[in-house]
Protein backbone atom coordinates (compact mmCIF):
# COMPACT_ATOMS: atom_id res chain seq x y z
CA UNK A 1 0.00 0.00 0.00
CA UNK A 2 1.32 3.68 -0.55
CA UNK A 3 -0.05 6.53 1.18
CA UNK A 4 0.22 9.70 0.01
CA UNK A 5 0.36 12.89 1.85
CA UNK A 6 -0.92 16.41 0.08
CA UNK A 7 -1.59 19.43 0.72
CA UNK A 8 -2.79 22.27 -1.10
CA UNK A 9 -1.27 25.79 -0.50
CA UNK A 10 -4.55 27.84 -1.60
CA UNK A 11 -8.36 28.04 -0.99
CA UNK A 12 -10.07 24.81 -0.66
CA UNK A 13 -12.53 25.72 -3.61
CA UNK A 14 -9.15 25.81 -5.95
CA UNK A 15 -7.79 23.27 -4.83
CA UNK A 16 -11.02 21.01 -5.33
CA UNK A 17 -11.18 22.71 -8.65
CA UNK A 18 -8.03 21.62 -9.56
CA UNK A 19 -8.83 17.80 -8.93
CA UNK A 20 -11.48 17.86 -10.73
CA UNK A 21 -9.92 19.17 -14.12
CA UNK A 22 -8.18 16.30 -13.88
CA UNK A 23 -11.40 14.37 -15.06
CA UNK A 24 -12.85 14.26 -18.60
CA UNK A 25 -16.46 15.37 -19.36
CA UNK A 26 -16.83 17.08 -15.68
CA UNK A 27 -18.71 20.28 -15.26
CA UNK A 28 -18.38 22.49 -12.00
CA UNK A 29 -20.77 24.66 -10.16
CA UNK A 30 -18.65 27.01 -7.60
CA UNK A 31 -21.63 28.42 -4.90
CA UNK A 32 -19.79 32.07 -4.66
CA UNK A 33 -20.52 35.57 -4.16
CA UNK A 34 -19.31 37.66 -6.93
CA UNK A 35 -14.96 37.98 -6.69
CA UNK A 36 -14.88 34.41 -5.94
CA UNK A 37 -15.08 33.13 -9.51
CA UNK A 38 -11.73 33.55 -10.53
CA UNK A 39 -10.87 30.35 -11.23
CA UNK A 40 -11.42 30.09 -14.89
CA UNK A 41 -9.20 33.45 -14.81
CA UNK A 42 -6.52 32.25 -13.65
CA UNK A 43 -6.24 28.57 -15.43
CA UNK A 44 -6.51 30.26 -18.79
CA UNK A 45 -4.71 33.50 -18.71
CA UNK A 46 -2.09 33.45 -15.94
CA UNK A 47 -1.57 29.63 -16.13
CA UNK A 48 -2.54 29.59 -19.94
CA UNK A 49 -4.11 25.74 -19.01
CA UNK A 50 -5.88 24.87 -22.31
CA UNK A 51 -7.45 21.93 -20.91
CA UNK A 52 -9.54 22.59 -17.19
CA UNK A 53 -13.37 21.72 -16.14
CA UNK A 54 -15.50 24.33 -17.47
CA UNK A 55 -16.83 26.02 -14.02
CA UNK A 56 -20.15 27.63 -13.47
CA UNK A 57 -20.56 30.03 -10.85
CA UNK A 58 -23.71 30.10 -8.65
CA UNK A 59 -24.07 33.12 -7.28
CA UNK A 60 -24.47 34.27 -3.85
CA UNK A 61 -25.70 37.75 -3.27
CA UNK A 62 -28.64 39.39 -1.53
CA UNK A 63 -31.53 37.79 -2.72
CA UNK A 64 -30.38 33.95 -2.03
CA UNK A 65 -28.88 35.04 1.71
CA UNK A 66 -33.00 36.62 1.97
CA UNK A 67 -34.29 33.69 0.45
CA UNK A 68 -31.86 30.34 0.82
CA UNK A 69 -29.97 29.19 -1.87
CA UNK A 70 -31.54 25.38 -2.92
CA UNK A 71 -34.04 26.50 -5.52
CA UNK A 72 -31.01 28.53 -7.55
CA UNK A 73 -28.18 25.69 -7.03
CA UNK A 74 -31.01 23.11 -8.21
CA UNK A 75 -31.93 24.87 -11.38
CA UNK A 76 -27.79 25.51 -12.19
CA UNK A 77 -27.53 22.18 -11.28
CA UNK A 78 -30.46 20.92 -13.59
CA UNK A 79 -29.52 23.38 -16.15
CA UNK A 80 -25.81 22.08 -16.60
CA UNK A 81 -27.28 18.46 -16.52
CA UNK A 82 -29.05 19.41 -19.88
CA UNK A 83 -26.88 21.75 -21.68
CA UNK A 84 -23.88 19.91 -21.37
CA UNK A 85 -24.76 16.51 -20.67
CA UNK A 86 -21.47 15.38 -18.17
CA UNK A 87 -20.64 12.44 -16.68
CA UNK A 88 -19.98 14.28 -13.34
CA UNK A 89 -21.38 17.23 -11.64
CA UNK A 90 -19.38 18.83 -9.08
CA UNK A 91 -20.37 21.60 -6.47
CA UNK A 92 -18.23 23.44 -4.32
CA UNK A 93 -18.45 26.26 -2.01
CA UNK A 94 -15.88 29.08 -1.57
CA UNK A 95 -14.37 30.32 1.71
CA UNK A 96 -16.57 32.93 1.88
CA UNK A 97 -19.65 31.26 1.06
CA UNK A 98 -18.76 29.32 4.04
CA UNK A 99 -18.52 32.16 6.28
CA UNK A 100 -21.83 33.59 5.24
CA UNK A 101 -23.15 30.11 6.40
CA UNK A 102 -24.45 28.52 3.17
CA UNK A 103 -25.32 25.72 3.72
CA UNK A 104 -25.20 23.25 0.74
CA UNK A 105 -26.02 19.49 2.57
CA UNK A 106 -29.78 20.74 2.36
Amino acid sequence: MKLAYWMYAGPAHIGTLRIVSSFKNVHAIMHAPLGDDYFNVMRSMLERERNFTPVTTSVVDRHVLARGSQDKIVNNINRKDKEETPDLIVLTPTCTSSILQEDLEN
